[in-house]
């Protein structure tokens, strides 16, 4: 196992010329990359517990470090308040890119 993983839970990666990069390697929880912007925004989701809750995953964006372009920071999308917190969660579907709105 290359040493940038350290467990066998998801990660994002991103190809690079030298090799993977992966993403989130320090969060030790279960990441799914869902796409990635124009500008090298990494979006999905994140979950650090494994007790199956839809709670648990949370939506993040991983941007580049400024100061370190072969690490990632990761920042975490605001869920919705209120309710049932073991139901009440925010989880990233899909990825869309329109280049033109669809006719029709």
């Amino acid at each position: 196992m290359p040493p940038a993983i350290r467990n066998t839970r998801p990660n994002p990666f991103i190809s690079t010329a030298s090799g993977l990069l992966d993403v989130d390697r320090i969060s030790g929880g279960n990441a799914r990359s869902i796409g990635i912007m124009d500008n090298g925004v990494i979006f999905g989701n994140l979950t650090k517990s494994l007790s199956g809750n839809t709670a648990d995953w949370t939506v993040m964006m991983w941007t580049v470090d400024a100061g370190h372009p072969d690490r990632y920071r990761e920042n975490a999308l605001p869920k919705y308040p209120g309710g049932d917190p073991k139901f009440n969660g925010v989880y990233a579907t899909h990825r869309t890119k329109w280049d033109r709105w669809p006719a029709g």
